[in-house]
């Protein structure tokens, strides 16, 4: 049983007593609360609460730092001052993501899938009126796409498929889209103002355009007689582009000079791979990556199936300088390894590849390569996917069940930003 009485006390405010009974002893007890008028706690909620958009910029940043990934993309869509403070937050503090495998999408519903391999959690985002199948290339977490209209064949844009920022480019007037091999971004637009955009094609050789440009700038053109890399590989790295050509030798074209550079190379890794005693049989791809600032050649070895290749093996090269008197024509020669660290991770595709650090991502096996069902560009056919334990040469399917999925364009590794 319970008695009411109410009592003022200076400031305002009400003194609230209760009569209680103590059920185990059978007696009674008073006990009181202040209970604060409603202007007065409208005060004091002015005085200690703000809006979300008016944190000052030193917690939203503290906030920040205590999240990860899938989080921070959350933040951002709180409200436009957290949108904004999310990109001025990576400017100062680069994110080390490692990429997400953008594998599907849902033409009904317009939404990709991705999917996050070491937290084996799938995530979609819905993007309308998007074509994967014109997708051309994938660096610093945006991709080059082409207009879904066949009657807009030269019209082009940047996309981040996670925020859905979109950057319209200067048209390119190509034969057709499948001239481009492969398209890369110097930084990332949300980053840096100071990006540019290299395409790789087969007809023009390279293409340059930066922000503001109404036109590409073309590059040197293939030649049957100096260089050609029709098929090879391109990597940006230090302003400078580095091209794999013919016989796996390597070419450096610095952007302001418009020099174009031999520098080295010429391994074999068919020949390096017969010598094993492995029967190499079928094509295979070679890719140029960057791991700790050094240049690497991967050859991926496959074997024709019915319906796709299957990868059988790698061989890994680093590119060294040139000690050997007899071969001083090349400053630098690719040197077979065993291995590119052990506390390293390759993802690998002709999209675009990307070394990660182990130690700074613990849920990435070390010293693995992460490939996926590129297109093999001489014959088109696609190759499978899965990861390979470079030290003993395992090769084994991603921990995640993806047949429920259709693949109905090569995957791209996508490292997310806001």
């Amino acid at each position: 049983m319970e008695k009411k009485a109410a009592a003022c006390i200076p400031g305002g405010e009400t003194e609230a007593i209760t009569r209680r009974m103590n059920p185990f002893t059978g007696t009674s007890y008073f006990s009181s609360t202040v209970v604060v008028s409603d202007t007065e706690t409208e005060k004091e909620k002015r005085a200690v609460y703000r809006r979300w958009s008016e944190l000052p910029a030193l917690t939203i940043d503290m906030i920040l730092d205590r999240l990860d990934f899938v989080e921070k993309f959350r933040f951002a869509s709180v409200c436009v001052t957290w949108r904004d403070a999310a990109p001025d937050f990576a400017k100062r503090r680069p994110q080390r993501i490692i990429p997400w495998l953008l594998f599907s999408q849902d033409t009904q519903t317009g939404a990709l899938s991705f999917l996050n391999l070491p937290e084996t959690m799938i995530h979609h985002v819905r993007i309308p009126q998007i074509n994967m199948n014109l997708c051309y290339g994938s660096t610093q977490g945006w991709l080059f796409m082409f207009a879904g209209d066949a009657c807009e064949n030269n019209h082009c844009f940047l996309l981040n498929p996670i925020s859905k920022a979109q950057i319209q480019l200067p048209p390119l007037s190509l034969e057709s889209r499948q001239s481009f091999l492969k398209v890369l971004l110097s930084s990332s637009p949300a980053i840096n103002e100071d990006w540019m955009v290299v395409a790789h094609t087969v007809s023009h050789g390279l293409l340059f355009c930066k922000p503001g440009d109404r036109s590409w700038s073309i590059g040197p053109p293939n030649s049957k007689y100096a260089f050609s890399f029709d098929y090879g590989d391109i990597i940006f790295s230090g302003g400078q582009v580095y091209v794999l050509s013919m016989l796996n030798t390597v070419w450096v074209f610095d952007i302001k000079t418009q020099n174009l550079v031999l520098m080295g190379g010429g391994a074999s890794p068919a020949y390096d791979l017969h010598n094993d005693g492995i029967d190499h049989g079928d094509p295979y791809i070679c890719y140029l990556v960057e791991s700790n600032g050094e240049l690497f050649l991967v050859a991926r070895f496959l074997k024709n199936t019915a319906y796709h290749y299957t990868t059988i093996g790698f061989l890994l090269y680093k590119l060294h300088k040139n000690d050997n008197i007899e071969l001083r024509v090349r400053g630098y020669v690719w040197v077979r390894q065993s291995s590119f660290g052990a506390d390293r991770a390759l993802f690998l595709s002709i999209n675009g590849s990307k070394s990660v650090s182990t130690i700074e991502n613990p849920g990435v096996q070390s010293n693995c390569i992460y490939f996926i069902n590129d297109l093999h560009r001489q014959t088109g056919k696609p190759c499978d996917i899965g990861i390979c334990h470079v030290e003993d040469g395992k090769i084994e399917p991603f921990n995640i069940p993806l047949d429920a999925y259709a693949f109905k364009f090569p995957s791209v590794w996508v490292t997310p930003s806001v």
